[in-house]
């Protein structure tokens, strides 16, 4: 019988998509083995790829839209829809790389354009919105996301407030919208939450450009705009995620989940692996901090449930004792020293390398 092997890796970030990882593994393993009946699942944990990964697992359409961006100006931006699903990271519209550092203002940047995604998705069938958090440039507790679809935020004289941590300055009344039978889930890899020394503000707000004035400004405008909110509890975990775009999210009845458990899900990862031998997955970097829910950590565990053997691959490992109690081969894809740039730019070739050498000793046992 011929050996059944999935590929389902996440990114090698700057260097390969999940696709071109796992394209790159299947190389390596029918080098090898020939017969092997290979197949490949692009995967992701809700952070940047997971719109392509969802895409090619589920043979869905990339769709794309201008949208408000996280300083006011247009931004093209695209989202990944098969029947009634649709998949959207929220960074194509707030992240944090479409800004110049030196341009970086939380006080002003706004999440409008995410909301105005989701508005799309809807307008064009979606049911059911996965929405992958991460990256974000914004601290304005989602406020932006909430008036791209539709939602009066406005001030004591009933005009909207502005963009921005800064329009919560003026917040007097909040009117959520209303988006019918939607389901919203978010994947939401941090557990912080809103306000306080584990917020929003004071634990990313630093990154995007805030001082220490403004961290603890954009603190009690995130605690004003919660108060008038009662959808949604601000301590709830991953409600400070994305600058606050959890808090917003659950005020719309979403719920905030692993990240490679809802990719999983969606992608029908259990089936995919039912029945398979062995499933390589892998990403740029693997320690003791993959089996927190980072994407290898995740394909390992349903290949387990499916019965399947896993091997991991990566550019640099780390914390191998540890990462052996979760994965049955872990394999460096660098086989000489070199610098950064040049593993980077052989990452499909040492990544197929690798993969046929593992499956030289795996041959052994067979």
């Amino acid at each position: 019988m011929a050996l059944t092997v999935v590929c389902a890796p996440d990114s090698f970030k700057e260097s390969l998509t999940a696709r071109e990882a796992g394209e790159a593994m299947a190389r390596g393993v029918t080098r090898v083995v020939p017969g092997a009946a290979v197949s490949v699942v692009p995967m992701a944990d809700g952070g940047e790829g997971t719109v392509h990964a969802v895409c090619d697992a589920l043979g869905g359409e990339l769709i794309e839209t201008d949208v408000t961006g996280p300083l006011g100006s247009r931004v093209r931006a695209h989202y990944a829809r098969a029947g009634e699903l649709a998949v959207i990271e929220s960074a194509q519209a707030c992240g944090l790389d479409l800004i110049d550092p030196a341009d970086r203002d939380a006080m002003v940047a706004t999440t409008r354009g995410v909301g105005e995604i989701i508005a799309h998705a809807i307008d064009g069938g979606a049911k059911r919105i996965l929405i992958g958090l991460g990256g974000s440039a914004t601290t304005d507790g989602g406020a932006g996301l909430l008036q791209g679809l539709g939602a009066r935020i406005t001030t004591r004289d009933g005009s909207p407030i502005g963009p921005g941590g800064v329009g919560l300055r003026d917040v007097a009344a909040v009117e959520l919208p209303d988006l019918g039978d939607v389901t919203l889930r978010v994947a939401c890899d941090v557990d912080n939450p809103l306000t306080g020394e584990h917020g929003a503000a004071a634990v990313f707000g630093p990154q995007k450009g805030a001082t220490p004035e403004q961290v603890a400004e954009l603190d009690e405008l995130l605690a004003d705009f919660a108060a008038l909110i009662d959808d949604a509890c601000p301590t709830t975990p991953g409600a400070g995620a994305a600058g606050g775009m959890g808090f917003a999210l659950l005020a719309l009845g979403a719920s905030l989940e692993p990240g490679v458990e809802i990719i999983a899900e969606a992608v029908h990862l259990l089936e995919k692996f039912s029945g398979a031998d062995l499933v390589i997955t892998g990403e740029g970097r693997i320690d003791a901090q993959t089996l927190h829910g980072k994407t290898p950590a995740g394909v390992a565990k349903v290949a387990r449930a499916a019965g399947a053997a896993v091997l991991v691959c990566a550019g640099d490992v780390c914390d191998e004792d540890a990462l052996a109690e979760l994965f049955d081969g872990i394999i460096p894809i660098t086989s000489r020293p070199c610098t950064t740039e040049e593993a980077m730019a052989a990452a499909a070739d040492n990544l197929e390398a690798a993969v046929a050498r593992a499956m030289r000793l795996i041959q052994l046992t067979l």
